[in-house]
């Protein structure tokens, strides 16, 4: 317990006035989306957590991967990826597709042309440089991924810390998987962020709506446990695509990204494009429908 006298305020205020003076100069780790960015004050800020949900086939994945490419490639910012949905080549075809401007179909059936294989051997040079560290586990318990992440913090200067599965991480004992929920992992992350003072960034799963129900929209009830994970995350995301439903759309190759919960601001609706053949999200262009 400390009393905030004249000294922290001070120390609190330098930290504000050096953040006015140098906006661009930020510690927060940036999403690549314009008005994602600006809302968050730079992006995902050291020691918060912030957890992307959606319904299956939405994308939650490469929106995860779309914030880590971001900084690592772009921004040549250390990132370290836990995935258990995927295995390791099948994220790298996802970075490569992305980074390179190559259909993600067309590499995996290898209907390549001259130029698909150029662009690729330049993403290839682009990747293998970036400091981006990728584990694709089996199964990890809380403690394990802690001490990996640590590791990696301590001697590689990891900043951002993204997990793509929280409900696959297992408890310590096998006697409490029945009971584990992800509201647990959720506390526990946000205290690992805090010891550590990098970003954390997971996904999670959405229930699925319900056929007759129209609005497809997500809430943060949809959440399993929603109670916890609303209550531990600094930033809750919820993504949402019309055309996923592979309904007829006037909002085909759009997604929205529901912030359905900012620790330090506003809640907000920002709408992204999707380009499902690159496997990414990006912004939409400014000029878009504009003569």
């Amino acid at each position: 317990m400390m009393h905030l006298g004249s000294e922290y305020l001070s120390e609190t205020l330098d930290l504000i006035k050096a953040r006015a003076a140098a906006p661009d100069d930020s510690t927060a780790m940036p999403t690549g989306f314009e008005d994602f960015d600006a809302l968050t004050a730079g992006g995902l800020r050291p020691g918060s957590l912030t957890v992307i949900a959606s319904r299956p086939g939405m994308g939650r994945s490469t929106l995860m991967a779309d914030i880590c490419r971001h900084n690592a490639l772009a921004k040549g910012r250390p990132v370290a990826v836990w995935t258990f949905e995927e295995e390791a080549h099948d994220f790298t075809v996802r970075l490569l597709s992305t980074q390179a401007r190559v259909a993600r179909h067309s590499m995996l059936s290898g209907a390549l042309v001259e130029d698909d294989w150029t662009r690729i051997a330049k993403a290839r040079g682009q990747i293998e440089a970036a400091p981006l560290h990728l584990s694709t586990p089996s199964s990890l318990t809380m403690a394990q991924f802690a001490d990996e992440a640590a590791e990696l913090v301590a001697t590689r200067g990891v900043r951002l810390i993204a997990i793509d599965g929280i409900h696959d991480i297992r408890p310590e004992r096998r006697r409490d998987l029945h009971g584990r929920k992800d509201g647990t992992a959720v506390q526990e992350l946000k205290t690992l962020a805090r010891d550590l003072k990098v970003a954390v960034l997971v996904t999670s799963h959405l229930k699925r709506a319900p056929k007759q129900v129209v609005d497809k929209r997500p809430h943060v009830d949809d959440l399993r446990d929603s109670d916890a994970i609303a209550y531990g995350a600094d930033l809750l995301v919820l993504l949402h695509r019309e055309d996923g439903y592979g309904q007829e759309s006037d909002r085909a190759g759009e997604a929205d990204l529901i912030i359905a919960k900012y620790r330090h601001g506003p809640c907000a609706t920002i709408t992204v494009a999707f380009q499902g053949h690159y496997g990414r999200f990006i912004d939409i262009p400014r000029n878009a429908g504009q003569g």
